[in-house]
């Protein structure tokens, strides 16, 4: 099988806030984990559907450093699977593509993978 990734995905588990564009005066900033990251994006765990197109603010501390990732990320897929046998609720895997990320926190996330792979 053939890598068509652009970048080198690294498995990571990082906290993430983010929240779902346009922002609806009822809804707040929704935290949860990622599962891996590359610097074009990153894949992660959610318990709400959100389409594929639909757009999202993160915002993310990648370890040692001081100032967080911002950037906007469009969901490029979604697929659901069960939490445990315990508790029967769903949860999302979601494949987020950076589309609007400030290069040097691009360089940032392709430095940390690279060093850690």
């Amino acid at each position: 099988m053939v890598e068509r990734r652009a970048y080198q995905r690294l498995l990571f588990s990082v906290e993430i806030d983010y929240q779902v564009l346009p922002q609806s005066p009822d809804q707040g900033i929704s935290k949860t984990n990622s599962k891996d990251i590359s610097a074009g994006g990153i894949r992660l765990v959610i318990l709400e559907k959100i389409k594929p197109g639909r757009l999202l603010d993160l915002k993310f501390l990648l370890p040692g450093s001081a100032l967080p990732i911002c950037a906007t990320g469009k969901v490029a897929w979604i697929e659901a699977f069960s939490i445990g046998s315990i508790d029967s609720s769903d949860a999302y895997d979601a494949g987020i593509e950076f589309i609007d990320i400030d290069p040097e926190d691009k360089e940032k996330i392709h430095l940390f993978v690279r060093s850690t792979l």
